[in-house]
């Protein structure tokens, strides 16, 4: 399979980092391609940069408009572009290596697009996280029923005449344009996800007045297009989630979110990988900086007993308190209620935090389903990395026996710490 694929790229004075999004084209190692770039009607330098590339490659091609909208720009591309395949470039990001390739690739004959993963990243190109969906899960209920959507648009290769057949890109949405293509996109058209990072986007900080602004018309938009496009139950489920969504991610932004030290997701996404193979997905409030992991990792900070920083400055505003009293897991609620957890267990580890533990528990602890109250919890102090790995097994060996019995007796050594003896979260 050789088609020929459209890379679509609108920008409006993006001067400063368009260039680097081109050459990101031009590194693809597919070369069956032609790069589309609709100037909006920039007034920078724009213009000049692009014909300086456009001169070492005949395949990008220039077009310039009068100022109208993302959308509008996106929509010109695609009716200007020669391929029967569709793609996104935004000028403030990148394609990562065989971006192109890996997703044509993907393509069988009932094919109308594919999705793929994008890498968020901060302003020093550090990975903050992955937008990829779950394959366990209908893509349709992932975007309504998410905190952050599953993939990007930018990450959609889509064949011309199907990105037609469902109306491109809505221009009369300011937000949640790319909520209402996505969609569209799964209730028309036979869409296939391929797990491999293809894109990388820069996540934007804004003050804090901005984020409440943008919240609104968010919030806004997506009442519009749930009204629109779904019906019966799933719509009164949608909006109830919307709404309830929305209005956390206000209280954030209100009470945590600062002018300088500002997330660009309420959400922290967790994956667990479980005995099966599978990845568990749970959600936490972000309560540390996106440097956090930097600093976890410098050979000169002081841990404590479970390797954990002894610093204050990689947490968010808020984040040591929200951390102290248990209510950034408040969110895993929602796996609990799924299913995904049950109320007492092992506590849900990333990929990376379950290697400080020896081989053999790291065995022992993806063997059983995760709990919502993690069994440390139940300690009435801390303890060193052994004695903790004793006591979890310990807490095994008796579920193996008495599974109801020992949670429900773990449980009510959590509520007795807590009420009783004031243990906190360290």
């Amino acid at each position: 399979m050789n088609p020929l694929i459209s890379v679509v790229l609108p920008t409006y004075n993006m001067a400063p980092t368009i260039e680097t999004a081109i050459k990101s084209y031009l590194a693809q190692n597919y070369d069956n391609s032609e790069l589309i770039i609709i100037d909006d009607g920039s007034t920078d330098n724009t213009e000049e940069i692009v014909n300086t590339l456009k001169s070492t490659d005949q395949r990008i091609k220039y077009y310039k408009k009068q100022n109208g909208g993302r959308a509008s720009a996106i929509n010109l591309g695609a009716q200007k572009a020669e391929g029967n395949l569709l793609t996104l470039l935004d000028a403030d990001d990148y394609l990562l290596d065989n971006s192109l390739e890996n997703r044509i690739n993907a393509f069988d004959p009932t094919t109308e697009a594919v999705v793929a993963n994008t890498q968020i990243l901060n302003e020093n190109k550090q990975i903050i996280s992955v937008k990829k969906p779950r394959k366990d899960v209908d893509l349709l209920d992932q975007v309504l029923f998410s905190p952050t959507t599953p993939f990007s648009n930018v990450s959609v290769v889509i064949k011309k005449e199907s990105f037609e057949k469902i109306g491109g890109i809505n221009e009369n949405y300011k937000r949640q344009q790319d909520i209402d293509f996505l969609v569209k996109l799964l209730q028309n058209c036979e869409v296939k996800y391929t797990d491999k990072d293809v894109y990388a986007y820069f996540s934007a900080t804004h003050k804090r007045s901005k984020r409440i602004k943008n919240r609104l018309l968010s919030f806004k938009n997506r009442f519009k297009i749930i009204n629109e496009h779904i019906n019966g139950t799933k719509k009164i489920k949608a909006q109830a989630y919307n709404v309830a969504l929305t209005t956390a991610k206000l209280i954030y932004d209100t009470l945590f979110c600062t002018k300088i030290n500002c997330i660009g997701d309420l959400f922290y996404v967790k994956e667990t990988e479980l005995a099966n193979g599978k990845i568990l997905k749970s959600y936490k409030l972000k309560t540390l900086s996106n440097d956090a992991n930097e600093i976890w990792t410098k050979k000169d900070v002081e841990l404590d007993a479970l390797g954990k920083p002894k610093l204050d400055n990689y947490y968010l505003k808020y984040g040591k308190f929200l951390r102290k009293y248990w209510i950034d897991e408040l969110p895993q609620i929602y796996n609990l209620l799924k299913g995904d957890l049950k109320l007492v267990g092992f506590r849900p580890h990333s990929k990376d935090s379950i290697k400080k533990f020896p081989i053999e528990h790291q065995e022992l602890i993806k063997k059983q389903k995760p709990g919502l109250i993690a069994i440390k919890y139940t300690l009435t102090k801390q303890k060193t990395m052994d004695e903790l790995v004793r006591y979890e097994k310990k807490y095994a060996e008796n579920y193996e026996r008495h599974p109801i019995l020992t949670d429900a007796l773990y449980f009510m050594k959590f509520l007795y710490t807590t009420t009783v003896n004031g243990v906190r979260s360290e």
